[in-house]
């Protein structure tokens, strides 16, 4: 038995936020004061929890977290609208809520702005989800339970009472009653399937006390016990939406109260790197951040609406905040970013460059976390200048045994996950790196105190936290300091990790008493205020087609020595104020060295206030395969100490070249290697010509010796593949996996790959294995079948693509499968609108205006899918697109939000219902001539208009997108051997399923058909088609299958309207053509019967009478004309009855009983012109095939129009006979009121179903009106469900209101709480603001 006395020990706390490894409280030992206090950074984040442990105070009591900001637009809630409160102290919200104004309030020009916004848009995923789950257990399960409990005994108790009745024995009322129970039940368990919550609803009302602006958020109405908060800058106020959800919520009110920003958090990162920054515990010191004595400002760039991704929006906003007010913040920490396909241009990249070079913010930006593979460098820190300063992850054996709980410390090292270098540009990528992970605080959302989150997010604001300090020390000792001299002073006095690559750990692992030192040492050095911009000559050897920051040599692979042109351009710190004398008197006398011999430089070099160049030479003969690394370092010679005073990059890799050999597959033999934790090797290998994917096998042969051979110990590890191509990001063509293998165990790994190329692959053991080594063989197989070209397109008119696929090595069996899967559309805008955004939070000093781009794009959908919006002019570009951001909204018809996207549009796909939706896109760019190239505009041609637009119709914006629809099912192409087989009748082989071989260095022809059924056409999702998408495969193998797939697209036309034959009712010859126009114009009169006002249709109704009183189209148009009159009583406004017509939940309002009788007259008129036995004796029987066609149509078409008619006239008769029987409930009823019974409703409906059923669009109506007087709420309910399902487009406000009064009828009060709901914030009045 373990003694528990030996677990008695004090607890590593100081290794769960790690400090000791950069030497911080050694540092903040000897200077208590520098401990951040005086310095405010910047989190560029999710954003931060004022409440969080840690982040209430600083070390001297000032407030922790003094700004708060949702640059994103997420919580944006707009206030437009002015109210002042009636007589009785109360205002209607937006909400529709009745809102009485507390008479404490204070609000001199009693004027209030009102908006609403619903709670859910403010809850990151988990709350939400949270919140969802505890609503619905108090206000839906346990009531729905009981109710289908009891639906289910009355069904069971009526059929034990029917037992003995067969169902034709029942009455057609006893069908009715028994109907009216099992449509309760089908009720009730559909809205279990489809139960749905979109949240509370928050009233929002701002107003200023004179002095301030203060903001209240109610979700029920009540103002008087509402959330009332100031302006967070000013009052540092802030409060949990509800105590269940603890988040923890402040504003910002804008544009003089027309604008409210809800501040709250999209994730928990945010507040773990400003707690890892700044966190500060006084009652357990241990637990600090870096910079306990540092203020922070909360910069929320993730978006909500975007899963917490950043947008250009809300880093411009960011930036621009920084530069407004960069007397004082000093330090930025920005734990975000994405991959790049390039460096060399961008609008955000030009902008963080300004904060840093004109404004003096330091950036401290993490690495990112996509290695262990070569060049996966995320942006920030890779943009076209090296003014970012790049942080990889590190961990400790202390971290390891607090923090992971590992039995056993290994030697620190690199995470493997953490990014390396070099750039795609040459460059190193990383400046240093730091601790990667910490247990400290996270939101109080989470309702925890703390969590463990590793990534180089974490390494970054450690780096940060010393940056604070090392800042707080230089304003306590009065010493200057540049962001520049911050980042030397970083890099040259870290310290370098042994046997760690530079590609992981940069200059090493930070050390802030030395950073320290130099920082201060550098304060009174000539070039302090200088950084040096490094290229290399364009196209040297990297193959990458850019401007290079160092060499790179990767592709074109090189084996004889090359020379490269390597520029100098000393930068000097806020340029545009500096003292001419500064730059006249800089000067630097350097010497040049190389920490390779592989690569050559000349011995001194001589810089002033100009760019200037010198020649290095590489000489990469004689290494070995495998990656090679060195730097170029330039000393000052009078002060060689002080480190390098600059630093160029180079990197060269050298593939393994692999000679094929006949009738076999390319294959390389690895050697084995000896895996320990952490430990990574890397494979480059030349891709054989004609290859298209690879095959990576890796067998785990054993463990080392000195463990035993028999043991079970599985082993993880890390595979990592990459192929760089120029101008595209890193993960544009890469692998990764982690597997778990067991002694003796195998597994096979595809790879894509590219012919020609390099392609890297990582192999190594995860970081924190147990420390035995495993024993790894490793080989790789190269596969191939290629197409002759890189996509294909076929045009319908084309009818068929000819193809030729390839095979380089051995035997490869063939088998092709075309399939469509998407259908695509182009959208093109019906409302675009430049306007100028001069809100504070979109303007960048000195004046400079943002402009914005507003475009409108509709759409409709036949049939549910699941559909991809796409810019594609400026897709999958960010941080290195021209424009600072782009973003879209997606709407249904009623305005409601439904989703988002940005630049990235796979990442945003979205199922929709059938119906009409709408885009809302936004593009912005502070040029405005950069926004009208997308516009054709009448107004603002001259710059000096402040917003401009495009009404639609004239010339068409070149700002189209493209609206991809997924098909019900997929569309196969036939492909085809030959073309005799494509074209022959009868083919002797299949298009489809078909199989061949082919032998090494062969080809075969492909001939793909371009026919598409018009059954495949006719199943379309959407309206409009461009083309349809889908993919081709060649190979029989699965494997290659799923990696070898070509972008497949069938350009199609319009479909044609069908070509109309001969009309089947002939003229009757013996007509006249005055008969003929008579005719005509009594059609044209019938038809404007509804049209005009009651008294002159009725006027118009017995004038044509009086010409032809057997004309039963006239009568049946006479009674359409009634049952549209509005009644006087009615209180519906036309948006509210737009679509309501034949619908269950139209409304036209209460008839009054002189128009129900003369439309009960007029259909008993109709009904007694139509011999109606005769009808159904004609639809009972079949036709005579003794007729002739011409006969037979005839007579159907005649039989069809009296069956309508009859319809019509029975449906309407029902209506008004239902609306007399309210009538005669009512107090105030009249003797004009027909005596009406039950009985009499019940003969219509029955006669109804004689000619139609009462699923028909033109019964529901009525049927669903018998229901209700009937008393049968169930079968009025499915009535309104069914049309909701078969005709959304129809569905709404009046719809809703029906839908719950027949809830309330039922008294399904949970029903009532969810429909109520989901009413309240189904209409909006206006669209979401961007």
């Amino acid at each position: 038995m373990i003694d528990p006395a030996n677990a008695k020990t004090e607890f590593p706390s100081i290794s769960l936020c790690p400090k000791k490894e950069t030497g911080v409280p050694t540092f903040l030992t000897k200077n208590s004061t520098f401990d951040g206090r005086g310095t405010i950074i910047a989190i560029f984040d999710s954003g931060v929890d004022p409440g969080a442990p840690g982040l209430r105070v600083t070390t001297t009591g000032l407030p922790k977290v003094i700004e708060r900001y949702d640059c994103s637009g997420a919580g944006d809630v707009d206030t437009n609208t002015i109210l002042k409160p009636g007589a009785d102290g109360s205002i209607t919200g937006l909400s529709g809520r009745k809102l009485q104004i507390p008479p404490a309030w204070v609000n001199p020009s009693g004027e209030y702005h009102v908006g609403v916004k619903p709670v859910y848009e403010l809850y990151p995923p988990k709350v939400k989800e949270r919140a969802e789950t505890k609503r619905r257990e108090t206000n839906w399960d346990q009531p729905h339970r009981a109710l289908l409990a009891e639906l289910s005994k009355r069904i069971g108790k009526e059929q034990t009472a029917s037992n003995n009745k067969s169902v034709d024995s029942l009455t057609q009322l006893e069908k009715l009653q028994k109907e009216e129970v099992e449509a309760q039940m089908e009720i009730a368990q559909s809205l279990e399937k489809k139960y749905k919550d979109y949240g509370p609803l928050l009233d929002c009302v701002v107003w200023n006390t004179g002095t301030e602006w203060k903001a209240c958020l109610s979700s029920e109405g009540d103002l008087e016990n509402g959330m009332v908060l100031g302006e967070y800058k000013l009052t540092q106020q802030f409060a949990p939406l509800t105590k269940a959800d603890q988040m923890n919520i402040s504003v910002n009110i804008w544009d003089s109260g027309n604008k409210l920003e809800i501040v709250g958090m999209c994730g928990s990162h945010g507040t773990h790197v400003s707690s890892i920054a700044a966190g500060y515990f006084p009652e357990n010191p241990d637990l600090n951040g870096i910079a306990p004595g540092a203020q922070v400002i909360a910069f929320t760039i993730g978006d909500a609406r975007l899963n917490s991704m950043e947008t250009g929006t809300a880093l411009v906003r960011a930036m621009s905040f920084v530069m407004q007010n960069a007397h004082r913040i000093n330090v930025i920490n920005m734990s975000y970013g994405e991959h790049a396909h390039w460096s060399t241009a961008g609008r955000l990249g030009d902008l963080m460059k300004e904060v840093v070079d004109k404004h003096g913010i330091t950036w401290i930006a993490s690495a990112g976390n996509h290695g262990p593979a070569l060049s996966t460098i995320g942006t920030p820190p890779w943009i076209s200048s090296n003014t970012i300063i790049g942080v990889g992850a590190y961990v400790s054996p202390e971290m390891m045994a607090a923090e992971y709980s590992l039995r056993e410390k290994l030697p620190g090292m690199p995470y493997s996950w953490s990014s390396r270098g070099p750039t795609l540009d040459g460059d190193l990528g990383l400046s240093v790196c730091a601790p990667g992970a910490a247990i400290t605080s996270v939101p109080n959302f989470t309702l925890r105190s703390a969590q463990l989150m590793n990534g180089t997010s974490m390494a970054a604001p450690h780096v940060c936290g010393c940056v604070s300090l090392m800042i707080s020390g230089a304003i306590s000792k009065g010493f200057p300091y540049t962001p520049y001299s911050v980042r030397k002073a970083l890099e040259t006095s870290a310290q370098k990790l042994p046997n760690v690559e530079s590609f992981a750990q940069g200059h090493g692992l930070i050390q802030v008493e030395k950073a320290f030192d130099a920082l201060e040492k550098l304060s009174k050095l000539p070039d302090k205020n200088v950084r040096f911009n490094v290229t290399v000559s364009a196209g040297s050897g990297s193959g990458f087609g850019w401007p290079m920051k160092g060499i790179y040599i990767r592709e074109p692979v090189i084996e004889k020595p090359k020379e490269y042109s390597i520029s100098i351009e000393p930068v000097f710190f806020k340029e545009d104020t500096i003292e001419p004398q500064e730059k006249i008197d800089f000067r630097l006398n350097l010497a040049l060295i190389s920490t390779a011999s592989w690569v050559h430089v000349p011995k001194y070099f001589d810089l002033a206030n100009i760019q200037r160049s010198f020649n290095a030479k590489v000489d990469p003969e004689g290494l070995p395969v495998g990656e090679h690394y060195a730097q170029i370092e330039a000393y000052d010679v009078t002060d060689i100490e002080r480190g390098p005073v600059f630093t160029v990059s180079v990197t060269v890799v050298r593939p393994k070249i692999l000679q094929t050999t006949p009738l076999c597959r390319p294959i390389i033999d690895l050697p084995s290697l000896k895996c320990e934790p952490g430990v990574l090797k890397r494979y480059f290998l030349q891709v054989p010509k004609g290859a298209s994917w690879a095959n990576l096998n890796l067998k785990m042969t054993g463990v080392s010796t000195t463990v035993d051979p028999n043991s079970n110990a599985s082993a993880r590890f890390v595979i990592h593949a990459m192929t760089v191509n120029g101008g595209l990001s890193c993960k544009s063509e890469e692998f990764y996996k982690m597997i778990t293998l067991n002694p003796l165990e195998e597994t096979n790994i595809p790879l894509r790959v590219t012919e020609n190329k390099v392609i890297e692959i990582v192999v190594g053991r995860w970081w924190s294995e147990p420390p035995e080594p495993a024993i790894l063989k490793t080989s790789v197989t190269f596969r191939s079948l290629s197409l002759n070209r890189p996509e294909v397109c076929i045009s319908a008119a084309d009818s068929f693509q000819k193809l030729v696929v390839s095979n380089s090595f051995g035997t490869e069996e063939v088998q092709p499968a075309a399939s469509l899967k998407y259908q695509v559309a182009l959208l093109r805008p019906t409302d675009s609108k430049i306007m100028a955004l001069t809100e504070p939070r979109d303007m960048i000093p000195n004046g400079r205006i943002i402009y914005e781009l507003q475009n409108t794009y509709s759409f409709t959908l036949t049939k549910p899918t699941e559909v991809t919006i796409n810019c594609s002019l400026l897709s999958d570009v960010l941080y290195e697109s021209e424009y600072e951001s782009q973003l879209w909204m997606l709407f249904d018809a009623n305005k409601r939000y439904l989703h988002c996207g940005d630049a990235y549009p796979t990442k945003w796909n979205v199922k929709l219902e059938k119906g009409e939706y709408f885009v809302r896109f936004q593009l912005r760019h502070e040029k405005r001539d950069a926004l009208e190239r997308f516009i054709t505009s009448n107004s603002g041609g001259n710059g000096s208009s402040s917003s401009s637009s495009w009404s639609g119709d004239s010339q068409v914006p070149s700002l189209p997108i493209l609206l991809s629809m997924k098909l019900p099912s997929s569309i196969n192409l036939d492909v085809f051997q030959t073309q005799y087989e494509l074209l022959d009748y009868k083919p002797t082989k299949k298009g489809s399923g078909w199989s061949t071989t082919l032998k090494r260095e062969t080809s075969a022809n492909l001939f793909v058909s371009s026919a598409v059924t018009d059954k495949n056409l006719k199943n379309l999702p959407g309206t409009s088609t461009l083309y349809l998408q889908g993919s081709l495969t060649v190979t029989k193998d699965e494997v290659g299958k799923k990696l070898c797939t070509y972008p497949l697209k069938l350009v199609i036309p319009d479909p044609q309207s069908k070509i109309k034959g001969p009309s089947s009712s002939s003229k009757d010859p013996n007509k006249s053509k005055v008969e003929e126009m008579q005719e005509q114009l009594r059609d044209i009169q019938i038809n404007w019967l509804s049209k005009l006002d009651s008294e002159e249709s009725r006027k118009l109704y017995n004038y044509l009478l009086e010409k032809d009183a057997s004309h039963l189209p006239l009568h049946v148009a006479r009674l359409q004309a009634l049952d549209s009159l509005p009644s006087s009583e009615s209180t519906t406004t036309s948006s509210d009855t737009e679509n309501s017509n034949n619908t269950p939940g139209g409304s036209k309002g209460q008839k009054t009983p002189e128009i129900c009788n003369e439309m009960i007259d007029l259909a008993d008129k109709i009904l007694g012109m139509v011999d109606q036995p005769a009808l159904l004796a004609f639809y009972g029987t079949r036709s005579s095939s003794s007729a002739s066609q011409l006969d037979a149509t005839k007579t159907k078409q005649s039989m069809d129009k009296q069956k309508n008619a009859v319809v019509e006239a029975l449906v309407k008769k029902g209506l008004a006979m239902a609306e007399l029987l309210k009538l005669s409930d009512a107090p105030s009823s009249t003797d004009s009121t027909k005596a009406i019974t039950l009985e009499g409703l019940d003969d219509v409906l029955f006669e109804v179903q004689k000619f139609a059923e009462l699923s028909d669009s033109r019964v529901m109506e009525f049927a669903y009106q018998h229901a209700l007087a009937r008393g049968q709420n169930g079968r009025a309910l499915r009535m309104i469900m069914k049309q909701i399902e078969s005709e959304p487009a129809k569905w709404n406000a009046e719809v809703d209101k029906k839908v719950l009064d027949v809830f309330k009828n039922l008294n399904w009060a949970h029903c009532v709480w969810m429909w109520e709901g989901l009413q309240l914030l189904r209409y909006p009045k206006d669209y979401r603001p961007f």
